[in-house]
């Protein structure tokens, strides 16, 4: 028996929920008191993840983006405060990024803008509706998980 969700006749209407998605995340970081992009968001998110300091080669593969894109992103996390940079000692060609203190308390409060912005948007939906909500977010962040560790 196939999956609703193959047919792209009768299953859902990706770019639409993509987009929703989207709209939520961005609505909600932006009405945190920080006002990140979703992007300036993620790249702090993957800083705190890794201890709180990476290269700009390594946030740029983390990001999917190139390496002069990540380094203008990382300079306007520096001039917002959420970041420090500095020459690595390994190569001089090579930056760290650390996240400052002012990037922590950001990164918890955009978090805490996201969830608060997904559990006004599930209000109105059944509880069996929220669980199922959750158990297929669950499940497709696990597959987007395992799609990058096989690139």
């Amino acid at each position: 028996m196939s999956d609703p969700g193959d047919d792209p006749v009768a299953g859902p209407d990706w770019e639409e929920l993509s987009h929703v998605l989207v709209d939520l995340v961005r609505t909600a970081v932006a009405s945190a008191p920080d006002a990140l992009t979703p992007v300036q968001l993620r790249c702090l998110e993957v800083l705190a993840a890794a201890d709180g300091r990476a290269r700009v080669g390594d946030l740029a593969e983390a990001l999917g983006v190139v390496a002069s894109s990540a380094s203008r992103l990382v300079d306007r996390l520096v001039a917002l405060g959420l970041v420090s940079r500095r020459q690595a000692r390994a190569s001089r060609r090579e930056v760290d990024v650390s996240l400052t203190a002012a990037g922590r308390r950001a990164v918890q409060r955009s978090t805490a803008a996201v969830t608060a912005a997904l559990q006004a948007a599930t209000a109105g939906m059944t509880p069996g509706d929220r669980e199922a909500l959750r158990r297929g977010l669950a499940a497709l962040g696990t597959a987007v998980a395992a799609a990058e560790a096989a690139r």
